[in-house]
């Protein structure tokens, strides 16, 4: 089964996201705190757990999403990252480097149109 990471630290987006994904038939974990989260992945790619979805929030308590997007490209994560954000300034040098990045508000059929792209 597939599985999303939801690194996100406003709950209600986060619960949103992972009934959505819920809803797709995936698994889904939540994180809100980028400190917690940069430690559970940097752990899941040592032991060769790797989720097929991480969708990251930029700015978290503990630690922010850039320095675990940095983490996730420095140990060749082979999922997909979905970079999930207010600050469009910072959007738009994530897309002018070819990453997957939404500015918020997002919604969420716009992220299951990003997996069925991934899929293609």
């Amino acid at each position: 089964m597939p599985t999303a990471i939801i690194v996100e630290d406003d709950e209600s987006l986060a619960d949103l996201y992972q009934r959505y994904f819920i809803s797709l038939g995936w698994g889904a974990q939540v994180i809100t705190d980028g400190a917690k989260a940069y430690d559970q992945l940097q752990e899941a790619i040592f032991d060769h757990r790797f989720s097929t979805t991480v969708v990251l929030d930029l700015y978290l308590p503990g630690r922010s999403g850039e320095d675990i997007f940095r983490m996730l490209q420095a140990n060749k994560f082979p999922g997909q990252v979905i970079i999930c954000t207010a600050d469009k300034d910072l959007a738009a040098k994530y897309i002018a480097n070819g990453v997957t990045t939404l500015v918020k508000p997002v919604s969420v059929h716009k992220i299951g149109e990003l997996l069925k792209q991934d899929k293609e």
